[in-house]
């Protein structure tokens, strides 16, 4: 293992990223930042499902801290967060009426629709309080965010082991079909919101 937490996988050829960045990762994008963690948890769960789940794990934490941590600065200051997050890219004025008109309406459980319907979980983090008291948006967190993040770790693990041959002689090919799977798909994603 290397001092930063990164290491090469034995067998793979694959580097493994370090755990800190899968937490850094989910707790930025749930405040400010505007790429989902998915990436690094698949990349993980390529060179196994321990080494993927390990990262979703550590996703799912820090996406639980920055969610709280936007809710607490929500509760205090409600529409300079909210003037804040429409700041980010791909986050608009839509999103967010869309997400208050689903509190209203549903209450906390409103959290549990995140995953499904591309508005980020920023928004609903910000939009939570008084919809949710923090135990219920921390609890209701857990699972919209793992129902998120599971997709990528369980197709990124399937693929790990069927072309797992082919990722381990050719690592720098992966890397680079990895790279182009996922700007394809936020292509798609970004075109249309």
């Amino acid at each position: 293992m290397s001092q930063s937490g990164a290491t090469f996988v034995a067998g793979t050829g694959l580097w493994r990223p370090p755990l800190a960045l899968g937490f850094l990762w989910g707790l930025a994008e749930a405040t400010l930042f505007f790429i989902i963690p998915d990436i690094v948890i698949a990349w993980a769960a390529l060179s196994g499902w321990r080494s993927g789940l390990r990262m979703l794990l550590a996703a799912l934490a820090g996406a639980l801290l920055g969610g709280l941590i936007l809710y607490a600065i929500a509760a205090a200051r409600p529409a300079a967060t909210v003037a804040t997050i429409t700041e980010v890219p791909f986050v608009g004025r839509a999103m967010i009426e869309r997400v208050a008109d689903r509190y209203r309406s549903l209450g906390a459980a409103a959290i549990l629709l995140a995953p499904g319907n591309g508005i980020p979980y920023k928004v609903y983090a910000a939009l939570a309080p008084p919809a949710a008291d923090p135990f219920s948006f921390v609890l209701l967190s857990i699972p919209a965010r793992l129902s998120r993040f599971l997709p990528a770790f369980l197709i990124f693990t399937l693929v790990g082991r069927a072309f797992g041959r082919r990722i381990k002689d050719h690592p720098g090919r992966t890397a680079v079909l990895f790279a182009l799977v996922w700007a394809g798909g936020y292509a798609v994603y970004w075109s249309l919101i």
